[in-house]
C-alpha cells in the first residue's frame, strides 16, 4: 500500500484522503460478506481487506489493495465527501469502480478479477453511466487516448472533479479536446473487444 500511495500522489498530484486528525489511513482485515475482497467505505472509515480471500488467493493483494487505496483518491477530490447529490455510490460506479479498477492496472500491472476487463466486452450496449467494474477498458483506452494528445487522462479527469463535483460534466469536458465524445470513446472500445477496430 505505501508503494501504492506512492505512486498515485506522484502520478496523479492527489494524495489520498486521510481523515482528521488520522496520521495514517488505517487497515483492517477480517472476513467481508457477500465474498467482497475489500472496501474503502465510507470515506472517513479504513480500508477493510478480506482475510480469508487475502489467504486463499494470493495473486489478488496487490490488484486489490491498489483499488481499494485509489478510492481514498477518489475521497480526496470529493467523491462521497462534498458533493451532495451523489453521496450514494450506486448512481456513480462506472466512475467508482471503473476508475479504481484502471488503477490496479496502473499500479500493478493487472486486475483482481477477469470480469472487470470482460464485462464491457459480454455487454457493449451498456454504456458508460450503466457499467460499473466492466468500464475498466473504457479507462485504459481514455487514459491511452489522451496520453496521445499530451495529456494525463485520469489526472485531467480528477483535477476536472475536484472543480466540479460532477464526474459525467468532468468526463464530457476531459474528452472534448480530443475529437471523439464519450459515447463514441465507449463505441471505440466495445467494438474493439469484437476485433472490429481497425488500426488507425
Amino acid at each position: 500500500l505505501e508503494e501504492a500511495y506512492r505512486r498515485y500522489e506522484e502520478a496523479l498530484g492527489i494524495a489520498p484522503y486521510i481523515p482528521t486528525n488520522w496520521e495514517r489511513i488505517e487497515v483492517v482485515f477480517y472476513d467481508l460478506p457477500n465474498g467482497a475482497r475489500g472496501a474503502a467505505s465510507p470515506p472517513d472509515g479504513p480500508i477493510q481487506l478480506n482475510s480469508r480471500l487475502w489467504k486463499a488467493m494470493p495473486g489478488i493483494r496487490q490488484a486489490t489493495a491498489a483499488h481499494e487505496l485509489f478510492h481514498k483518491v477518489q475521497y480526496a477530490v470529493g467523491f462521497r465527501r462534498s458533493w451532495p447529490e451523489f453521496k450514494e455510490n450506486d448512481v456513480l460506479k462506472w466512475f467508482s469502480e471503473g476508475t479504481a479498477s484502471w488503477a490496479e492496472v496502473r499500479c500493478v500491472s493487472r486486475v483482481s478479477d477477469a470480469n472487470k476487463i470482460s464485462e464491457l466486452f459480454a455487454r457493449p450496449d451498456y454504456g458508460l453511466f450503466r457499467a460499473s467494474y466492466g468500464s475498466t477498458p473504457f479507462w485504459i483506452h481514455f487514459e491511452t487516448l489522451l496520453k496521445g494528445a499530451g495529456r494525463d487522462g485520469v489526472k485531467d479527469f480528477l483535477e476536472r472533479i475536484r472543480d466540479t463535483g460532477d464526474p459525467a460534466k468532468a468526463i464530457e469536458e476531459a474528452l472534448a479536446d480530443s475529437r471523439t465524445g464519450r459515447r463514441g470513446m465507449w463505441r471505440r472500445c466495445t467494438r474493439a473487444s469484437s476485433g472490429r477496430l481497425s488500426s488507425d
